[in-house]
C-alpha cells in the first residue's frame, strides 16, 4: 500500500469499497486470521493512510517508496524479521479487493512450509503469495517496480501454485475502480 497511485490519479487506498477505505476492508479480511501478525507497509501518503488503519494492522513505513513496490517488500521482510521469528510471510495486495479471508485461507492451507505457494492466474503466476522463511532473503534483494511476479514467473518449479475462489482482480486505475463499482452485487 506503498506506492502512489499515479495510475489511480489519487489515493487509490483511501478509495470507498462498501462504504470503507479500500485498504481498510483488505485489512479487515487479514485481520480475521492474522490477529496481530498483520503488517502493512506504507509510503507515499502515509500521514493520509496511517490514522484510517492504525487499529487494524503494525504499520512499516518505507522511505523508498519511490524505488517501486519491490523496496515496499524489502522494507517489510526488513522489520518483520527484526521484530519477531517469523518463518513465512503473506505478500497480498490491498487493490485485490475481491478477496476475502476464505481465499487466504485456502494459500494457508496449501502452504507446505518449503515451497512458495501462490495464486494462479489465466497467464502467470502472482501475489497474493507465501514465501517460506528460505527465500526472505530473496524477498530483501528485489528491485524495481516488478514486486514477487517477476521471481515467481521464473521459479515455478519451487512454487505450489494455487486457484484461489475469488476473482483474482485489481484496481489499478479509476477505469478499473469504476467498473468495479458498477458490478457489485
Amino acid at each position: 500500500a506503498a506506492g502512489e497511485s499515479s495510475r489511480f490519479g489519487s489515493i487509490k487506498q483511501l478509495a470507498p469499497i462498501n462504504n470503507q477505505p479500500m485498504l481498510l476492508k483488505k485489512l479487515k479480511e487479514l485481520k480475521k486470521i492474522f490477529h496481530s501478525d498483520l503488517f502493512v507497509v506504507l509510503g507515499a501518503f502515509k500521514e493520509k493512510i496511517q490514522p484510517v488503519i492504525i487499529n487494524y494492522a503494525n504499520i512499516i513505513i518505507n522511505e523508498h517508496w519511490e524505488d517501486g513496490m519491490s523496496s515496499s517488500i524489502s522494507a517489510g521482510i526488513n522489520k518483520i524479521t527484526a521484530n519477531k521469528e517469523y518463518t513465512s510471510v503473506l505478500i497480498a495486495l490491498a487493490d485485490q479487493i475481491k478477496l476475502t479471508s476464505n481465499d487466504y485461507s485456502i494459500l494457508l492451507n496449501s502452504f507446505d512450509g518449503v515451497k512458495i505457494t501462490a495464486t494462479k492466474y489465466q497467464h502467470n503466476i502472482g501475489v497474493p503469495a507465501i514465501f517460506p522463511l528460505n527465500y526472505f532473503e530473496h524477498l530483501e534483494r528485489f528491485k524495481g517496480d516488478n514486486g514477487a511476479r517477476f521471481f515467481l514467473n521464473n521459479n515455478q518449479n519451487e512454487i505450489n501454485v494455487v486457484t484461489l475462489h475469488s476473482e483474482t482482480i485489481d484496481i489499478d486505475t479509476v477505469e478499473d475502480y469504476v467498473a468495479f463499482r458498477n458490478n457489485q452485487t
